[in-house]
């Protein structure tokens, strides 16, 4: 190395100098969304999953084949977005200057889930909601938008999809387009009690709601209610 900076001119040590500063000063910083010193009690408030993943390698290689078998593979990646759920509730409890950063590492981790999975991975739903909630944490309401939207699409009878989009649109004033939202969320989800009750505040019936006609999908062959999940 001291050769080889030596044997340059100065403007290129500089540049050489710099570039390695850089890179030993903010390279560290990239995997800092990994919570650090976490409680139990900021674990109790997880999903029982996230104990098993990588987070935790010696129950990772213990219990990860149960939890591939019921998400897939990307369950590999999952203890980003346990950080990211970490991080989200130390956010909601933190002052205004230090909300913002956590936010955004929360917004990386539950990030690399998506770009990291397939498209069929039965967790996105969830995770495409969780993203549209934190944009709205941080006043990005067309991100958010569109973050529901995928969530929808991906799974339509997914409700909390369009029930935290609907809260906004209401707090919002902006009323007719979250009755019409929260029409379509009944009719692939009649059976949603926050989506009826959104409704009703909303001046419609849920008695105007058709059932679906098409047998629904058991529970357990679709997107996982992360809440209700045990080993």
């Amino acid at each position: 190395m001291t050769t080889l900076l030596t044997s340059r001119p100065p403007r290129t040590r500089m540049t050489l100098f710099f570039i390695f500063f850089i890179a030993f000063t903010y390279l560290p910083a990239l995997s800092s969304a990994k919570p650090q010193e976490v409680t139990e009690s900021e674990l109790k408030l997880l999903p029982r999953y996230c104990l098993d993943t990588m987070w935790f390698p010696e129950r990772y290689d213990a219990k990860s084949m149960y939890w591939i078998n019921v998400m897939g593979k990307s369950f590999s990646a999952m203890h980003h977005y346990c950080w990211g759920l970490t991080n989200l509730n130390r956010a909601r409890k933190a002052n205004a200057k230090h909300r913002t950063g956590l936010l955004e590492d929360v917004l990386n981790d539950f990030r690399y889930v998506t770009q990291y999975a397939p498209s069929d991975f039965v967790m996105l739903p969830e995770i495409y909601t969780k993203i549209g909630e934190v944009e709205l944490l941080i006043k990005n309401p067309d991100k958010a938008n569109g973050a529901f939207a995928k969530a929808r699409s991906l799974k339509p009878d997914y409700w909390p999809a369009y029930s935290h989009w609907i809260e906004f649109l209401m707090q919002t004033g902006k009323r007719a387009e979250a009755r019409e939202i929260a029409r379509s969320g009944l009719q692939h989800s009649p059976d949603a009690k926050v989506l009826r009750e959104q409704y009703r505040l909303l001046g419609g019936s849920p008695a105007d709601i058709p059932e679906l006609k098409e047998t629904r999908t058991p529970l357990s062959e679709t997107s996982p209610d992360t809440n209700h999940i045990k080993q």
